[in-house]
């Protein structure tokens, strides 16, 4: 192997094939001034390679609009890697005709990658006829990862045997993941949860952190909870995505509050929209920190995660701003908060806008929102409006919902005793109605003082 120094002495000279040693070699100590200095006066001095290699580097440095213009140069040169680079700037651009255009470029100039990529473009745009002609024309290279882009594809064609076939030979070629897609194939979909368990456990015990976390899944839905935290604690420790969130859950689930919260922390850390959701309801209702609450809230909301702009809503209605927490409902509504219109409702009541909150709780109704019925019902019934009442409070427990039932009572109650009422007014004795006084009677005369006159 060459000395560095007599290879920059050759980059030096001139000579582009070590100028191009010497940027990867920089590239790897990562100074990645000197690294992109000499790629550069390789590229320059027409190594092909070096301009895909300087791209690579720009595009970590400096962004895809910097790099583009190296692999557009590394690809029309004829570098295939220089295509695929360029293919892949051009899908994140959203150019899925001419990253494909590259890629075909790329496959025909004889690197299987590039077959392996058009079937994941073809794949990304709903193409799985596509997306299979590619993958087993990159199998047919020797791209084993196609194998599990292969069995995925069977797996949505309900074609388990095949799709099975397809896992078992990607994880035996040592294909990145596939232990793991395999078990949890055969946990979820062929309905064998302890050979894919076994599987999950070998992955993950090899160093595979998605599958200590799809292995706390498992464990957890078979109430082994104890293994369950075991895998989500290995699974968050590593790093795995998500898996914070995951442990975090679990042990607010289980009321272990304390150490729920740092992991929460750390999931909503990443910007994690239910991580934050479910750190605001810990702060809020378990640790007594309403003030951090609704900061969880607030950002959550901001992320547009579903539910999470209701309950800052709340926070608004318990700091005694109901019209602040009316805008908020509003707003959750425009984002597509399917229940929005029934706290909308309730909001609008609390604030003694009668008019408003029985508006909204039949556009409640319209929209088939849960527990709509009951609210309604016990608004009705407020009111005095009883049949209504009864008709919803009687449609809610007829879907099941039992909350309803005292309320019904109450109204079946009341509608009782008005019936009492009137029952009892219609039978209580009439006093006479009051009449003038008869003028008074005169003395009637016997028929003899009568006899005289005549």
């Amino acid at each position: 192997m060459d000395d560095i120094a007599e290879i920059e002495r050759r980059a030096r000279d001139g000579d582009p094939r070590s100028a191009y040693r010497l940027g990867l070699a920089y590239n790897r100590r990562k100074d990645l001034d000197q690294a992109e200095l000499w790629l550069a006066q390789a590229a320059h001095l027409g190594e092909r390679k070096a301009g895909t290699d300087l791209g690579r580097v720009l595009l970590r440095r400096k962004g895809a609009a910097e790099a583009e213009g190296w692999f557009r140069w590394a690809a029309d040169a004829g570098d295939p890697w220089g295509m695929i680079e360029l293919a892949r700037v051009c899908r994140k651009a959203g150019r899925t005709d001419e990253a494909e255009q590259r890629l075909r470029a790329a496959y025909d100039a004889g690197e299987p990658t590039g077959a392996h990529l058009l079937g994941v473009l073809s794949a990304e745009r709903k193409r799985d006829g596509d997306a299979e002609h590619w993958h087993r024309a990159a199998v047919g290279m020797w791209h084993t990862d196609s194998l599990l882009d292969l069995g995925r594809i069977a797996e949505r064609g309900k074609r388990l045997d095949e799709a099975e076939a397809f896992y078992r030979w990607a994880a035996g070629a040592g294909v990145s993941g596939a232990g793991r897609e395999l078990g949890l194939f055969l946990c979820e979909v062929r309905n064998r949860p302890e050979d894919g368990a076994e599987l999950l456990r070998t992955a993950a015990e090899a160093g595979d952190r998605r599958a200590a976390k799809a292995l706390g899944a498992l464990r957890e839905k078979d109430g082994r909870y104890e293994e369950a935290e075991r895998w989500y604690r290995r699974a968050a420790e590593a790093g795995a995505d998500g898996a914070a969130l995951e442990l975090g859950r679990f042990l607010f689930a289980r009321s272990r509050f304390e150490e729920a919260e740092p992991w929460l922390r750390k999931a909503a850390g990443t910007g994690n929209a239910k991580a934050l959701y479910i750190l605001g309801g810990l702060l809020d209702e378990k640790l007594g920190r309403p003030d951090e609450a609704e900061e969880a809230y607030r950002a959550a909301a901001e992320a547009r995660f579903p539910g999470a702009m209701r309950r800052y809503a709340v926070v608004y209605k318990r700091n005694g701003d109901l019209e602040g927490a009316i805008r908020l409902m509003h707003t959750a509504l425009e984002q597509g908060d399917e229940q929005a219109p029934l706290y909308l409702a309730t909001l609008y009541n609390e604030a003694g806008r009668r008019e408003e909150a029985d508006q909204w709780y039949r556009h409640s109704l319209e929209r088939g929102v849960p527990r709509t019925k009951q609210f309604y019902g016990r608004f009705l019934h407020v009111r005095g409006r009883l049949d209504e009442a009864e008709r919803q409070l009687r449609a809610a427990v007829e879907e099941g919902d039992l909350k309803a039932e005292p309320y019904l009572r109450g109204v079946l109650e009341d509608q009782e005793r008005e019936a009492r009422e009137r029952a009892a007014q219609e039978q209580a004795p009439r006093e006479p109605m009051h009449q003038e006084p008869a003028p008074p009677e005169r003395k009637a005369r016997g028929w003899k003082v009568w006899g005289r006159k005549g």
